[in-house]
């Protein structure tokens, strides 16, 4: 297919977007977080997007690997594997970081480099490599019924994962450690009998639906280290249980990152890897199963999930304390970047519209460089977009929005379900405390108003 057939890479904002061509109190600019995008690339000549066959994601590995050796100037701070539902091979490509819904959906995963820039300019470029490890079936042959499947959790998946790197070590050093939900349907998952490709970049988005996490673990390729792996959940605290007339109540996200950063400044002997915001089901009656590796959902259940935080780690074999590689006995602090909004619904006839990741990202540097503070972390966050929960609960509450939502007509009727439209945005983590600098040293932010006049 003539438009999909292409390298689909994003590159990162130059110096030159990012300040203007202006220095900064005599300095010259300075882009201390950047990234790259690389998307799977349609493989058949198919026209339907259901019937779409990509890439697999050690491609996109390959891809970043030529990237990397193209623009030895840059560093791996991590590395991120991206989801994105779409509904045409234009959204796959765009960087747009907001989605309306409709029509056919595809669930299609891509990597994203989160980059600076490099010090240690030897004339090698860095090379990354990835290795993807599925939760292992606990009752295997048992997939008539999918919802009757049992597999490994979290801890499990990581102590087999640790003894398969006991006598496989990685060839490099373990940069980035994530927890990856794969979404496929039911029917799909029970035909596999739960032999999941971590590597397949697309599944079609399905009624009845089964949400299986891989561990995936991205490394430099270089002298083996001898390591494993760990990593700690965080919770929002509860503030009231859900009643007949109120919803339940959590704190926001600043209290399971406030646990994140006391945990890694009393566990200095760990080298942190990275940062991750999941979601995980709300019961009444038990508490989260933070460490789950599979959920079986369906678009009709009304349900609530919470976001809480996951702390990666890698530690060394015996007794050997490893320094930290950040400076993480200063607390951690973060900053939320949502996508600016330049056109509301019916503005000019035209729908909806935000900045794209580009433009966001030339704001997320230009704050950087006025606070001058240590990235320590960074990470791309999806959620669903329902105005009425995000004007309640805002970019760093903790309960998420259902994906689907009915609506009754004027003779009682049910109609959909309809599916919320998505939202993605940028969360930068930094050593120590922050002032919010002056307005003036930043780019200017537009503003809509009803009358859609760009401000």
């Amino acid at each position: 297919m003539a438009g999909h057939t292409s390298d689909k890479v994003l590159p990162p904002p130059s110096y030159e977007q990012v300040t203007g061509g202006r220095t900064q109190f005599g300095l010259p600019p300075r882009v201390p977080l950047t990234y790259v995008d690389f998307w799977p690339v349609c493989t058949t000549p198919e026209q339907k997007l259901k019937r779409a066959e990509f890439e697999t994601f050690e491609v996109l590995v390959q891809k970043a690997n030529q990237w990397l050796s193209r623009n030895i100037n840059f560093q791996v701070k991590k590395c991120e594997t991206l989801m994105k539902k779409v509904n045409s091979f234009d959204d796959i490509y765009n960087g747009n970081m907001y989605y309306k819904s409709g029509g056919t959906t595809l669930c299609i995963y891509g990597l994203r480099l989160w980059l600076g820039e490099r010090t240690d300019l030897d004339g090698r470029p860095e090379q990354i490599g990835v290795m993807s490890f599925m939760p292992v079936s606990l009752t295997p042959g048992q997939f008539t019924n999918v919802k009757s499947a049992q597999f490994e959790n979290l801890g499990e998946t990581y102590n087999r994962v640790n003894g398969y790197l006991l006598q496989n070590p990685l060839q490099g050093k373990i940069l980035t450690v994530e927890t990856v939900f794969l979404r496929l349907g039911r029917h799909i998952f029970k035909d596999l009998q739960g032999n999941v490709d971590p590597n397949q970049t697309a599944w079609y988005d399905h009624i009845e639906r089964v949400r299986i996490g891989t561990v995936r673990i991205y490394f430099i390729l270089g002298e083996a280290v001898y390591e494993e792996i760990g990593a700690a959940d965080f919770l929002p605290d509860l503030l009231r249980e859900p009643g007949l007339l109120s919803g339940m109540k959590y704190t926001d996200i600043s209290v399971p990152i406030q646990k994140a950063s006391v945990w890694l400044q009393s566990n200095q002997g760990v080298r942190f890897l990275s940062l991750q915001t999941l979601d995980v089901e709300y019961h009444q009656t038990r508490d989260p199963h933070l460490q789950s590796m599979t959920l079986f959902e369906s678009k009709l259940e009304a349900k609530t999930e919470v976001a809480f935080i996951r702390v990666h780690y890698a530690k060394p074999r015996g007794a050997i304390v490893a320094p930290p590689t950040v400076n993480l006995t200063a607390p951690l602090s973060y900053k939320t970047f949502l996508p600016v909004l330049y056109a509301a619904d019916g503005c000019c006839g035209s729908d909806r519209s935000y900045e794209d990741v580009h433009q966001t990202m030339v704001r997320v540097i230009a704050w950087l460089n006025a606070v001058r503070a240590p990235v320590v972390t960074v990470e791309t966050i999806g959620r669903i977009h329902a105005d009425a929960e995000d004007r309640k609960y805002g970019s760093d509450g903790t309960i998420v929005s259902n994906e689907w939502y009915t609506t009754t007509d004027s003779e009682g009727r049910t109609q959909g379900p309809y599916r919320h439209n998505l939202m993605y945005y940028i969360r930068v983590y930094l050593a120590g405390t922050y002032t919010e600098p002056p307005a003036e040293v930043l780019p200017p932010v537009p503003v809509v108003d009803e009358s859609c006049t760009i401000l």
